[in-house]
């Protein structure tokens, strides 16, 4: 429609906010899709690495031990797990360089450990063991991650933007705290599916 004599047609104002904060507090808890793919590739991809660096390591399992689950043991374990997925999820302050670094070496070491395990007990046994609790602490920490990268997408998204530089770095710098913020309503789901790991690691019968 065309603007009469002495008006301005009013044009639309682009919406600004970071992803995560478009669509209500679903879209606030959903991880951003390029992130979990970012952090699932460079996760898997380095277990493939772990894997074929340890064809020769060996890994003395006790089939008889942790048959019934210890709750200290339990605890143990998801803390240490806690502490892998608060290091990927520390890219939430370092724009995301410690989450980008520590998820090749988790990636090596989780391979190493997973062929050391099938050399151990054989493929069919080692996948019934270890595939149970293993699937779930690799997506946690894939969430971990890719939520430690969302304030670092949120200001690259909000940097392409057509605005004057001042303009960017001031829209760059608030999609990163928006972004750091929703990052923390994360943190739960993590934590529910580390303990549920947890649980299940201890009734494995596989040392942790």
């Amino acid at each position: 429609m065309s603007a009469g004599p002495g008006r301005v047609d009013a044009q639309p104002v682009p919406d600004r906010r970071p992803p995560c904060h478009r669509g209500g507090w679903r879209a606030t808890v959903r991880p951003d899709p390029l992130c979990v793919t970012v952090a699932g590739v460079l996760l898997v991809g380095t277990i493939g690495i772990g894997w074929s660096a340890a064809a020769e390591v060996r890994l003395p399992v006790d089939r008889d031990l942790l048959r019934a689950a210890d709750l200290d043991l339990v605890l143990a374990i998801a803390g240490r797990n806690a502490v892998v997925a608060a290091t990927l999820f520390s890219g939430v302050t370092t724009a995301g360089v410690s989450t980008l670094l520590a998820l090749p070496v988790l990636g090596i070491y989780v391979g190493v450990v997973v062929r050391a395990a099938v050399t151990a007990l054989g493929a069919a046994e080692a996948s019934a063991v270890l595939a149970p609790f293993l699937v779930i602490e690799v997506a946690a920490f894939v969430l971990a991650a890719a939520w430690g990268l969302g304030p670092t997408r949120a200001a690259l998204g909000a940097w392409r933007d057509p605005q004057d530089r001042a303009a960017r770095i001031r829209s760059a710098a608030s999609g990163y705290v928006a972004a750091a913020g929703a990052s923390l309503y994360g943190l739960p789901v993590v934590g529910a599916l580390l303990m549920t790991a947890a649980l299940l690691e201890t009734w494995s019968g596989v040392p942790g």
